[in-house]
């Protein structure tokens, strides 16, 4: 394993962005961290941040998805089709919505559910799947360089 001061330029995440007139950012960016044990707990964070542009550094809820769960949320933005991650608490669905794809980010705590959603339009969609698909790539090229 190389030590992670050893990864190139070619391994540094780049975030992708996309705002909607009302100023709601989607943020798509692969994320990691590096574990005492020496391996790596890696994702792909999508974020759904309302108003972002009446904020200096636009924040909101992100969700960590893990890279095993990212080829359903493409084939279902590819396909057209609804998608939902795995297990409970917290989840990433999307669905045909309109001429878009609708994101929802829902999260469960406390007995409540909170989401965070926007719709994609289809002008977008293949750029999402792009962008999900190369910070996918990414985390795989992490592993390979650490």
């Amino acid at each position: 394993m190389k030590p992670l001061n050893s990864i190139d330029g070619h391994t540094v995440p780049v975030p992708w962005d996309w705002w909607t007139s009302d100023g709601t950012r989607l943020r798509v960016v692969p994320d990691g961290y590096l574990l005492e044990s020496g391996d790596l707990d890696l994702y792909v964070e999508v974020q759904i941040c309302p108003s972002a542009h009446i904020q200096r550094v636009p924040s909101g809820r992100s969700y960590l998805m893990r890279p095993d769960d990212v080829p359903g949320l493409v084939a279902g933005l590819t396909d057209r089709t609804a998608w939902t991650t795995p297990g409970t608490g917290e989840g990433l669905t999307v669905r045909p919505e309109g001429d878009g794809m609708r994101l929802v980010y829902a999260l469960y705590a406390q007995g409540n559910l909170r989401d965070y959603s926007m719709v994609v339009p289809e002008e977008q969609r293949l750029p999402l799947v792009s962008a999900l698909s190369s910070a996918l790539e990414l985390t795989r090229a992490w592993v390979e360089a650490v």
